[in-house]
Formats: structure tokens, sequence, C-alpha cells
């Protein structure tokens, strides 16, 4: 086997065949990114079993052939090279790389061993400018949760029904929604949780204009472009009912400009308990005072001008779940609905009715 590539093209790639490899595992062939060379393309994948990234970059092939490779070793070397092209020969299990005057000799394993590429079962699919999802993924991953024991909520879960697909996570404290609109009619119910690493890798990886098609199999779901396939296997379990906490209307709202929001909660949280991450938000007609109160640390609180002409309430939030919610909705104001300062609020843009995101209150 032997080829030459761009440098930075063989970097990228191999830094997008990583991203799946296992960090720790038993199997040393995990934490190998498999190299085959055919046909003018040089095709990377890297998997730790439930998640895979399939790669597919042009090369100069003198010699067709495969072998695994260390994934985080040839990504640091091929990225320290400092000529234009890289060759790799192939010789065993044994990869010589040249770049200028820098030779490596990297010691593989045979890519026989290599776990064999999960096919997804011909199921839900659709298709969708690349840029809208890594928004929708934006939007919606924070929320999710990061307790390894309540894997139902350790993703987002995607729901397609008719004409709209929804994008959901939550990890009880606070949740996120968006939803899209499609012009054509999708066909069937889809209600699946994808992986939240899976979600994480996707998000990186995904660009802005191209598209992609996401199949949605009985176990897998993949997203197809023409530089990338990524695979992942279905989160276990079954996403919890959120509609029941998203109430049908709402008694008292508030409107406020979302940037002096964000930034007096960001400046009144720095004396907030780092535990709790505590901060109260007293809400009075035409003003929103933020505060925070940490024996010894000190205090703080800022106010700022606010729509409302209801009755004063104060309401206790969590100053980095907020500061989340704040940062990913868009638009110049931001509406704040509630019915009770002991339950949850909702926030979004306005005139927003596709992303919104509730957070629950600490008890004050």
């Amino acid at each position: 086997m032997k080829f030459t590539c761009d440098k930075k093209v063989l970097a990228d790639a191999l830094n997008l065949a990583q991203s799946a490899v296992a960090t720790k595992s038993t199997l040393a062939i995990l934490g190998n990114v498999m190299l085959v060379a055919e046909d003018g393309n040089l095709e990377l994948t890297g998997t730790n079993i439930d998640l895979w990234v399939r790669v597919r970059v042009p090369v100069e092939i003198g010699d067709s052939g495969s072998i695994t490779l260390p994934a985080r070793k040839m990504t640091d070397i091929v990225r320290s090279i400092s000529a234009d092209t890289v060759e790799v020969t192939v010789e065993g299990t044994a990869a010589t790389v040249k770049g200028g005057r820098a030779t490596f000799k990297v010691m593989g394993l045979d890519a026989s061993d290599f776990p064999t590429f999960p096919t997804v079962e011909a199921g839900q699919a659709i298709t969708m400018r690349q840029g809208d999802l890594k928004d929708y993924v934006k939007k919606t991953l924070f929320a999710s949760s990061d307790d390894i024991t309540r894997y139902a909520l350790n993703g987002i879960c995607i729901q397609i029904e008719g004409k709209e697909i929804r994008f959901v996570a939550t990890d009880g404290y606070r949740l996120a929604y968006a939803a899209v609109h499609t012009e054509i009619e999708t066909g069937g119910v889809v209600d699946v949780i994808l992986p939240s690493r899976a979600a994480g890798e996707l998000g990186k990886i995904l660009g802005d204009d191209d598209p992609v098609e996401i199949n949605i199999g009985e176990n897998h779901i993949s997203f197809d472009c023409d530089t990338f396939l990524l695979v992942t296997r279905q989160a276990e379990g079954k996403f919890p009912p959120y509609r029941e906490v998203v109430p049908p209307s709402f008694e008292k709202q508030i409107t406020t400009a979302r940037a002096e929001f964000l930034e007096s909660v960001r400046r009144v949280a720095l004396v907030a308990d780092e535990h709790s991450r505590q901060i109260v938000l007293s809400v009075a007609p035409s003003e929103i005072t933020v505060e925070a109160r940490t024996a010894d640390v000190g205090e703080a609180d800022e106010s700022f001008p606010a729509n409302y002409d209801g009755d004063e309430f104060k309401v206790s939030y969590n100053a980095n779940y907020l500061t989340e919610i704040l940062t990913n909705i868009e638009g110049d104001d931001v509406l704040y609905e509630l019915n009770d300062p002991g339950k949850q609020g909702m926030f979004r843009s306005t005139g927003d009715e596709e992303y919104f995101c509730i957070l629950m209150p600490i008890k004050l």
C-alpha cells in the first residue's frame, strides 16, 4: 500500500475519523484508524463500536491496500510535518510516513481484525442542510443529561411526524426544544434518541450549505454526506413525555433585551455559590433585578428594564443553566413566561414558536 496526499487534507481526515475512536478500550485495534487506499481515494474509519465515522479523501495511489494505525499518533505526526504533501508506504503492519525531510515509522495492526462497519437498515430517511442540523444539535444538546445511569436522557430525542421534525433534550432540570417544518411529508412516525457523544461529534463535523441525509434504521442512525458518513447506535430507553412539563398557557409574561439579561446574569453569577450556582430574579413592573449572595464570598445585584406590569415576585435559578439558555436563544428580545415562581419557566425569542427552553427553579 502506498499513497501521497495533501498534508492538510490528510490531517483533517484523520482528525474526523479519530473523533469516533475509543478513548479507553481493552482492544488495542479500537484505538486505531483503518486506512483503505483504492480507486483514487483514501477511506479512513474510526470507531468505538457504538459510534462510527468514515471519511473519504482523494489521494494519489501507488499501490492499493489497507492497514490500521494509531489514531492519535498518526494525527499528531501528519500535523507536525512542515511539507505540503505526505507520502505513506505500508509494508506488512508497519507504515512509513514521509514529509519534507522528516520520516516516521509507525507500527499498526492488520486491517482484517478491524470491526465490520455496520449496515443501517433502510428506514425513515430525510435530507436537510448541514448547517441547519448543526444548529438544532447545538440548541438542544446542552440540555441533555451527563448522568450515565439515566441513559434515556443522555442524548437528543428526534421525533418525526408528518411534516414536522422535533429535536428535544432534557436532564430533568431544563429542557430544550427545536422544531422544523418540511415541505415534503416525511411519512410514518419516528421517535429515537441520538446519543450525546454522537451528537457532539456530529456538531463538530457538519458544514454549512451541503446536504446531509439522515437515515433512521431499526438500531442505528446514519448521517451521510459526500465526504463523511457517521453511524451511531441508537440510545436505549424511552424518552420521557416532555410535553407534560410544557404548560399550554402562561399567566406571567416578561419581555426584555436578551443581551442585557445575559450579561447581568453572568456578572452577578461571579459571587454565586460554586455548587448550587444559585441566583435570584426579582421581577417587578418594568424591571428585573438579578441578585446573588454567598456567605464568605460576597453579594451582587444588577437591574435592567423589562416589559412587565404584573405583581412582583422572586424566583431562583441555576446561573449556569440560565446562561446557556440565554446564549442559545436568538434575537434581540427574550420572552420569559411562567405561571408560578415555584414551577417551570419558559424562555424563548419573541415571536419564535419553534425554539424554546424550559427551566426548573431552585427552591428559595
